[in-house]
């Protein structure tokens, strides 16, 4: 009897949050230039595992993450799937922008896959390229010094300025 209940709660849940949500924006500079090539991380980046979701990559080296407590966190439980050195290879499959309509809150997530190094094991990752304000995104750990730190994203999401 819960099984109907679920699902039901599931599709009804899933159709509030998602439909008109999001959407690729893999044709759009500069995500379209990150797409047509394997890409090499410039700074040492973490993976951090939670259960039941790919892992979440972050470049822990960027003044924009601030919060040096969050990594010992993880660390202390045990969720720090890997420590991704300097070279590290990664080849992206997809970006879309989430949207908050009633917040007004935006941000664009990458999907990737990575072969870490020290186990050889295929992994999928999440990269969130959150700024602030939530019009601009941060460097990627694949950018080189030569990136600003943020860029403006315009609000239709398409339109980028230095």
């Amino acid at each position: 009897m819960r099984t109907p209940y679920f699902i039901f709660l599931l599709v009804l849940c899933g159709g509030c949050i998602l439909p008109g949500r999001s959407y690729q924006v893999v044709k759009y500079e500069p995500f379209s230039s990150y797409m047509v090539h394997d890409l090499t991380i410039k700074r040492t980046t973490y993976l951090f595992k939670e259960r039941f979701m790919p892992a979440s990559m972050f470049d822990v080296t960027s003044p924009l993450f601030d919060d040096k407590r969050y990594i010992q966190e993880q660390m202390r439980e045990g969720k720090v799937l890997a420590i991704l050195p300097p070279g590290t290879v990664v080849h992206l499959v997809g970006v879309r922008r989430w949207w908050d309509g009633e917040s007004g809150v935006q941000h664009f997530e990458a999907r990737g896959e990575v072969t870490l190094p020290q186990t050889e094991e295929k992994v999928t990752f999440i990269f969130g390229w959150e700024g602030l304000p939530s019009d601009s995104i941060q460097r990627a750990p694949w950018d080189d010094d030569s990136v600003p730190q943020k860029r403006y994203v315009g609000e239709d999401g398409k339109s980028f300025k230095p």
